[in-house]
């Protein structure tokens, strides 16, 4: 499938804030706290991750979610076909 379109305009916000309302979502979502005699996993299917550049602000959303769980698969990633390694944009 081809990747979307990388959106014409500049997205700007606060990471600080966004990472508020992630954490308020958490809650509202009921997402259970990491415990010792529990395991949380999740997948996330980030459309095209990879194709277009993540920005530190952007990482740092993407790494709050990720921190939550204890395995966590990303779905939909994209990489070239004779590439070998992972997106640029997770590292």
């Amino acid at each position: 499938m081809p990747p979307f379109p990388k959106p014409k305009f500049q997205y700007t916000y606060n990471v600080s804030a966004e990472i508020d309302h992630l954490r308020q979502h958490k809650l509202t979502r009921g997402v259970p706290a990491k415990a010792p005699d529990r395991l949380l996993i999740a997948t996330w299917n980030i459309a095209n991750f990879g194709v277009q550049e993540r920005t530190g602000d952007d990482r740092q959303l993407i790494a709050e979610v990720v921190g939550w769980f204890d395995a966590f698969a990303v779905q939909e990633t994209h990489v070239s076909p004779s590439s070998t390694t992972a997106p640029n944009s997770l590292c």
